[in-house]
This record gives structure tokens, C-alpha cells and sequence, in this order.
């Protein structure tokens, strides 16, 4: 895996996206931790830095995306069509996710569970993405 004739994945690229899924995931709880306790600020910090690290964790799949493609990866091949989808689905989520973060900054103490139910959202994609990254990139 990847088959002969395919691109090969970029490992010490992708390696990257694992810490900032889950740096997404810790800033999230703690930010949910943290406007329980009344840290508004604090919160919102946090909620910043979760933006930040997705926005790295897309920006790299891009890239990777981008350079895969320009090396001719074919869609239409068995190893296109399930690279693609399964790492375009979870991109799709965390972009969906990636906007509730953003809804989310100017929205802190007026919902005392939209926090804590997006760190349990990232919770969930942080490891459904180590095992697309164990399956795909290891």
C-alpha cells in the first residue's frame, strides 16, 4: 500500500496531523473545562488555539491532497477512490466541525453544552483519524 504505479503517501508529512487532531480534541475539553468554571477568556483562547491547530491539520491534508494528485494519483483506481473518500469525508467533518468552532467563540457561557459536546465530537474524530492514519500512512 500504496500499489505499484500510485504516488506514495508523504509519512513525515502526515505524521504532523496526528498531534494537531488531537491538540484540537485537548483544546476543546479544556475550553469546555474552562467555561464551566466561569474562564470566559480562557475558553475563548482555547477555543482559538482548537481553530488553529484544525486549520493546520486541513491545510496539511491539502497538501498532501495536492501533491498527490499533481504525482498522478488516479481517482478512478482502487487506491484513489478509498484514499480520497476516506481522507475527504474526515476533512468534511472537521470542516463542519472547524465552523461550529468558529459559531462557538462568540457564543461561550450561552450554552453551558456546546463545548463540551464539540470536545466529544473531536474526541470521536481524533480516533477515527489514527486509525485512517494507521491503515493508510503506516
Amino acid at each position: 500500500w500504496p500499489p505499484p504505479g500510485s504516488p506514495g503517501v508523504n509519512q513525515a508529512l502526515m505524521l504532523w496531523t496526528c498531534p494537531l487532531i488531537l491538540l484540537t480534541w485537548v483544546a476543546l475539553f479544556l475550553a469546555a473545562k474552562s467555561e464551566a468554571k466561569g474562564q470566559i477568556d480562557r475558553s475563548r483562547t482555547l477555543l482559538i488555539v482548537g481553530f488553529g491547530s484544525l486549520a493546520g491539520f486541513i491545510a496539511l491534508t491539502m497538501i498532501e491532497w495536492a501533491r498527490m494528485l499533481s504525482e498522478g494519483l488516479a481517482i478512478r483506481t482502487v487506491f484513489g477512490g478509498i484514499y480520497l473518500i476516506d481522507t475527504g469525508t474526515f476533512v468534511l467533518q472537521a470542516g463542519i466541525g472547524m465552523i461550529f468552532i468558529a459559531t462557538s467563540i462568540g457564543k461561550l457561557g450561552s450554552s453551558p453544552n456546546r463545548i463540551t459536546h464539540l470536545s466529544y465530537y473531536f474526541f470521536v474524530l481524533a480516533c477515527v483519524w489514527m486509525t485512517i492514519f494507521g491503515l493508510v500512512y503506516a
